[in-house]
């Protein structure tokens, strides 16, 4: 077993195939390991911006049903979205796009954004884009509600 592994050693050493195979792999294998941190950031980012979206458009829908305008309460919600945007340097919104419905009473909000990579286009997308958006209702009217106790045991 000993004169198999010196053997092995020797063949390795003398024709350095392992330093050429090494060399060549190394390369993907931080491009692969770059590209997943950097769906990884976007991932994080686009979970934060969606939960941030959702409660501007619930806060959206408070703030008409206490009277405000619908300019008001878009001013307020790109305001509000600006100040989660500043957080992340590496992040480039678009404006906000808000829309009211009368008819249905519902207030949509949609934001599209762009994540720039770590390594901004040379083995990866300079940008991954990614969109939330959300929609409320201001004005539910009557609802009916219904209670069920379980009393078993």
């Amino acid at each position: 077993m000993y004169q198999l592994v010196e053997k092995i050693r020797g063949y390795l050493d003398q024709s350095g195939q392992v330093a050429i195979i090494f060399a060549l792999s190394i390369v993907p294998i931080i491009a692969i390991t770059v590209m997943t941190i950097d769906m990884q950031g976007t991932s994080t980012v686009k979970r934060e911006l969606q939960h941030e979206i959702d409660a501007s458009v619930l806060r959206g829908a408070r703030h008409i049903q206490n009277g405000k305008k619908p300019a008001q309460v878009r001013q307020h919600m790109i305001k509000e979205l600006r100040a989660r945007e500043d957080q992340y340097p590496q992040l480039n919104c678009t404006i906000l796009k808000t829309e009211f419905t009368n008819r249905n009473r519902d207030i949509y909000a949609k934001l599209t954004c762009g994540y720039e990579t770590m390594l901004g286009g040379r083995f990866s997308p300079k940008e991954i884009s990614f969109s939330v958006d959300s929609t409320s209702t201001w004005d539910v009217g009557l609802l009916d509600v219904a209670f069920m106790f379980d009393i078993y045991g």
